[in-house]
């Protein structure tokens, strides 16, 4: 006699990793707004998604899954993708910024500005980026695509990532007096919602976690010294609007686009992920 399965992804789960992030949230927004000096440590909401899914995982006992994500992949197309893509995305516009005159190129700033200092630095920049990835590509994509398939799953994912996103970006902008903050949280979440597909390609095709962190890194590096910070509001290498010119502003949002359509329509053509629930043959999409 055959025992019917549980329903993938646990409703459960994905539920107390959604509480969870929020609570954090709210606090360390409450930590940030006690003094501005706190504002130091924003970078450091990065961990929350990471805890968010320990707590999840630990919550059904599912303590072995959480380092599942984990896994170094031997296909070396994702990791590929994960350095080219961002990399060649950033050049290509720079390029349209230059030649369409819509950015000031500042030739007393370097191209390649060290990410880090030190050791140190290298590795607390590392842990920052997979402490978002295990939460978002290590247990949230993989979880909703054994039920939604791959696109409604980074779709989703994208939604969350962008909704977490805004309350501390908004907050920066408020205290660093930015031009337009509501204008600034309206194309930062529709940026960060497409944004959620190439990352979420770069771990469909590794099943690694590792391989959207390097894609996650060279964007973090790259995207401020060469097109400006938009959290800190400081241009780059080209000096323009950073709403309109930065890889996370407009040009960003709608070069992606294209991307988001080319992943609808080879979304069959690739490979799901080990989900962490471990859902059933039946229950993955084709």
């Amino acid at each position: 006699m055959q025992h019917a399965t549980s329903p993938h992804p646990n409703n459960r789960v994905v539920l107390i990793f959604v509480g969870c992030l929020v609570l954090l949230e709210i606090a360390f927004l409450a930590f940030l707004n006690v003094s501005r000096t706190n504002l130091r440590y924003f970078n450091y909401v990065m961990f929350l998604p990471a805890i968010s899914a320990w707590v999840a995982w630990l919550s059904v006992g599912q303590w072995k899954e959480m380092f599942a994500p984990l896994k170094l992949s031997l296909q070396p197309k994702g990791y590929l993708f994960a350095i080219l893509y961002p990399v060649g995305f950033l050049l290509f516009l720079c390029g349209l910024v230059w030649a369409l005159g819509l950015g000031e190129y500042q030739p007393h700033k370097s191209w390649y500005a060290p990410p880090f200092r030190n050791l140190y630095g290298l590795v607390m920049a590392i842990c920052l980026v997979l402490g978002e990835e295990w939460g978002w590509r290590g247990f949230l994509l993989p979880t909703l695509t054994a039920r939604l398939g791959r696109f409604q799953a980074a779709f989703w994912v994208g939604v969350a990532w962008a909704l977490f996103h805004a309350p501390v970006v908004f907050l920066l902008a408020v205290h660093l007096k930015t031009a337009n903050p509501y204008l600034l949280i309206i194309i930062h979440m529709a940026t960060v919602l497409v944004f959620s597909f190439p990352f979420a390609y770069a771990y469909l095709k590794t099943r690694s976690v590792w391989a959207p962190v390097l894609f996650h890194y060279i964007w973090n590096w790259l995207n401020p010294v060469w097109l400006g910070n938009l959290y800190r509001n400081q241009s780059g290498l080209f000096k323009g609007n950073l709403l309109l010119i930065n890889g996370e502003g407009i040009f960003g949002f709608v070069l992606t686009l294209f991307f988001v359509a080319w992943f609808w329509r080879k979304q069959s053509d690739i490979k799901p992920p080990t989900t962490p629930m471990q859902a059933t043959p039946e229950s993955s999409p084709s």
